[in-house]
């Protein structure tokens, strides 16, 4: 399953991207966060733990390529589901960022390919709920440099 979002985030390109980049924020927007691991060995890899209907759920995130803000690409595995992440961020003014995201879902357990092909909304709306989580959060930093860490 595959598809895209774009949206349009009330803030800088150069603040979005500080923002996105330091997965120290997961904590300050992702719904449902409750810790971070980075691999010891690898920067590239991470596991959060997310608690989600009531559940814990465990996702490994790789981080593919991180050329911020032309690509920025992830594999993201958790119980039988990979989905691949593309994100791009372009200045669509001076203060506004469009982020186009393009997802592709791939599914081992037979149950998330059954909601792949009855309800993929249902899968569609969790990334739609990322996508405003984190665009409320980068509108809520505008301006506030000193809480931006750089990223370089």
């Amino acid at each position: 399953m595959k598809f895209r979002i774009e949206i349009v985030i009330a803030n800088s390109l150069l603040e979005v991207t500080k923002l996105f980049a330091d997965q120290n924020n997961s904590g300050l927007w992702q719904t449902g966060f409750i810790s971070r691991q980075q691999d010891n060995y690898d920067a590239s890899k991470s596991v959060f733990l997310y608690k989600m209907n009531g559940r814990i759920i465990e996702a490994n995130l790789e981080i593919l390529e991180n050329n911020l803000p032309e690509h920025y690409s992830v594999n993201c595995e958790m119980h039988g589901v990979s989905q691949k992440t593309k994100h791009k961020f372009i200045a669509h003014s001076d203060n506004q960022t469009k982020w186009i995201m393009e997802t592709e879902i791939l599914a081992d357990s037979w149950i998330i390919k059954t909601i792949m092909i009855c309800a993929p909304s249902l899968l569609r709306k969790g990334t739609d709920t990322y996508v405003q989580d984190f665009k409320k959060f980068a509108e809520n930093m505008k301006n506030q440099p000193h809480l931006i860490n750089d990223f370089g």
